[in-house]
């Protein structure tokens, strides 16, 4: 096996190109080595890429290769990881490093599959994951969504391509009780890093409450909080995601009334003279980037000073970012800077359990938020 030492003992699984010492049989991007410490200890294997700022991803600290009886034992220890948590219908199946499996996402929805690829290593095994998944799980369809920043951070072009199978008309999925039409979207399809906190939120949820769901996507928030008595506001920018949203309207059954706005937050926000007992802002990630952190709180200063004024008194504010780079402690901070009111904490919130957060990965954490009540 070739193999790379590097200067230092790796924290979790990503080393970084500065960190490399020397080389031994001439690797290749995407090829599998063995990572030494430069004493000469093993440290794990790894797959290789000379092209990127990410040298090297772990994906095991025993002397193993990336071959399909390796893939095969990973998919079935992270679904079976999965269904102890109790999840069966749509979850993350592979959650990249965390589930030992390097620029791999999985997202399994019923029958099918989404999946996306952001290493070099991955990329050129896709089939033998494919062929896994096949004889696994048997799917219906087997679709590949790769695109975004990272997958040009390894010098790879996206694709939008389905491998395997056909994908159904009216293709429902449910999270929670609540029925979800398939589609492909952002990411794989839904935000399936949410479902636990759906619920979470649901249960602060009163007969009459006025709701805004702001940057909706299709409704996942509100769509939940239908079940009681309240008028929900969804409101986007992307017309696509609102029109899904009308169809999953269509195959729930809905206790309360609402209204579908297609407009910018910020806009709205700005312009509106009612007011809501219950707001929440899951906006995109404001940054993908170190340099860019600045402006992203500051966009968030300005959404929070927004929503405020729109919140009335004992009113609910569920504030998220799906950025890294922002903390659960900038979106406290915020609150505090931008507020004359006084706020209490109730929930904390974090992405689902099929994403989880390895402790030694700070970056396998991403969804932060909070659940604020105005007193």
């Amino acid at each position: 096996m070739k193999k790379v030492y590097i200067k230092s003992f790796p924290e979790y699984s990503i080393v970084y190109d500065d960190l490399l010492v020397s080389r031994e049989g001439g690797p290749g991007p995407g090829d599998v080595v063995y990572v030494y410490h430069k004493s000469g200890k093993f440290i794990g294997s790894a797959f290789y890429n000379p092209h990127s700022r990410i040298a090297l991803r772990i994906f095991s600290f025993k002397e193993e290769d990336f071959d399909y009886e390796y893939i095969k034992k990973a998919l079935l220890r992270a679904y079976e990881y999965r269904k102890s948590l109790g999840f069966c219908e749509a979850f993350r199946l592979v959650y990249s490093e965390v589930d030992f499996m390097p620029g791999l996402i999985i997202d399994k929805y019923k029958d099918g599959f989404v999946f996306q690829v952001f290493s070099i290593g991955i990329e050129i095994r896709k089939q033998l994951v494919i062929k896994a998944l096949i004889e696994i799980f048997n799917p219906l369809f087997i679709y590949e969504k790769s695109t975004g920043h990272l997958r040009k951070l390894e010098g790879l072009p996206y694709i939008n391509k389905l491998h395997y199978g056909e994908i159904p008309n009216n293709y429902a999925i449910k999270i929670n009780d609540i029925n979800f039409k398939f589609f492909i979207g952002q990411k794989t399809s839904l935000f399936l890093d949410q479902a636990e906190n759906y619920l979470k939120l649901s249960n602060y949820i009163e007969d009459g409450f006025e709701i805004l769901d702001a940057f909706c996507y299709v409704g996942g928030f509100g769509l939940h909080f239908l079940k009681r008595n309240v008028n929900v506001v969804f409101l986007d920018i992307s017309e696509n995601a609102l029109n899904i949203l009308k169809e999953n309207l269509a195959i729930n059954k809905i206790n309360g009334s609402y209204e579908i706005v297609c407009s910018d937050v910020f806009d709205y926000l700005k312009n509106r003279n009612r007011t809501f007992d219950f707001i929440v802002l899951d906006p995109p990630a404001f940054t993908k980037s170190k340099q860019k952190l600045e402006n992203a709180l500051k966009a968030y200063d300005r959404l929070h000073k927004l929503a405020i004024n729109l919140l009335k008194k004992n009113g609910y504010l569920a504030t998220f970012s799906c950025s890294f780079y922002i903390t659960a402690e900038h979106l406290i901070e915020s609150i505090k800077k931008v507020s004359k009111d006084n706020f209490i904490i109730l929930e904390s919130l974090y992405q689902s359990k099929d994403h989880p957060w390895a402790l030694k990965f700070s970056e396998s954490l991403y969804l932060k938020g909070f659940l604020f009540k105005k007193i």
